[in-house]
């Protein structure tokens, strides 16, 4: 933070250059400490959890539009840690609002999604078209029944966002505000997520609160992954460590025979038929990888494996050049 001189001490620098000499150095300033800025994410710690969770909703894009089987959309917007009574208290008094329990740490989160969207996915989930105005009212017993399979597969995506940890997410029931008050202490600080909500004609907001208890492991086990997958590409070993990392992957090879028949041959296919190709027996196979020819190979066998017995680089392989 840059330092802001008073008028006093830069009169104090003019009249000292004036005189050829140097200004008496400035007091130290001494600033109050706010607690409440304690345990506030910084710019990495942000990126880690927003690209975790980017990816949480568009997982739960697929699956609830799977579901509901019309438009559905989920989009992060924001992701902060704050005191517990700082996110009661931008809860509107009537919304839709559950617990789930988080196992093994045996804390508790809260998932709060707006009237709105609730009263479009209850209406869907019936059968209805999920349009128009939501009724001024809060939900039954039997629409929170309808409504707890989408829920459900909320606490299944987030479980598998949150694999790193080992964590279940499992859902509990609804919760009204003065249960909910008693969850956590007012000053307790915890992770909150928001998320955009769209469906059909309707938009809303859903928020994910966990204890900051849980937020500080998940943290530290992406910091402990993060120098195994994020390199940066304009550093020297770059290059080494893509290739290292390369070595584990899998790749899918297939050993075929690129030979050519008659389209009148094709079309009288029928099981017992034998079908004339245009190569010898002692001709080899195409040994490619994901659609390209990399080798030819003879067919080869050792117990019951079968084997590639590689000859030569594929012509295409020596015109492309190597791999």
């Amino acid at each position: 933070m840059d330092k802001v001189l008073t008028q006093q001490e830069i009169d104090a620098m003019v009249r000292a250059a004036r005189e050829g000499g140097s200004a008496p150095p400035p007091e130290p300033v001494v600033t109050r400490w706010d607690h409440r800025q304690s345990g506030r994410l910084g710019p990495e710690q942000i990126a880690s959890i927003s690209i975790l969770h980017s990816a949480f909703a568009r997982n739960l894009t697929y699956s609830l539009g799977a579901l509901l089987r019309t438009a559905f959309q989920v989009s992060m917007m924001s992701a902060e840690h704050m005191a517990f009574s700082e996110f009661l208290s931008g809860i509107p008094d009537v919304t839709y609002l559950v617990s789930c329990k988080l196992m093994p740490f045996k804390a508790t989160g809260l998932i709060q999604l707006d009237l709105g969207i609730v009263f479009a996915l209850i209406d869907l989930l019936l059968g209805g078209e999920g349009i128009g105005q939501p009724p001024q009212r809060d939900i039954t017993e039997i629409e929170e029944q309808v409504v707890e399979s989408a829920m459900n597969i909320v606490c299944r995506e987030l479980q598998t966002s949150w694999q790193s940890l080992s964590l279940e997410f499992c859902f509990e029931r609804r919760r009204h505000m003065n249960e909910v008050q008693q969850l956590m202490l007012p000053e307790e600080r915890i992770l909150c997520m928001t998320f955009e909500v769209i469906v059909k004609e309707r938009r809303g907001t859903m928020g994910i609160a966990v204890p900051t208890v849980i937020s500080s492991a998940l943290l530290r086990k992406l910091s402990v992954a993060r120098p195994q997958f994020h390199a940066r590409p304009d550093s020297p070993d770059f290059p080494q460590r893509l290739r290292t990392l390369l070595l584990n992957c899998p790749f899918r090879f297939e050993l075929g025979l690129n030979a050519a028949t008659s389209s009148g041959e094709l079309a009288d296919l029928h099981p017992g038929k034998i079908l004339t190709l245009n190569k010898g027996t002692g001709d080899p196979a195409i040994l490619a990888v994901d659609d390209r020819a990399i080798f030819t190979a003879h067919l080869a066998c050792h117990g019951n494996r079968r084997l590639a017995h590689i000859v030569a680089p594929s012509e295409q392989t020596t015109e492309k050049g190597p791999l």
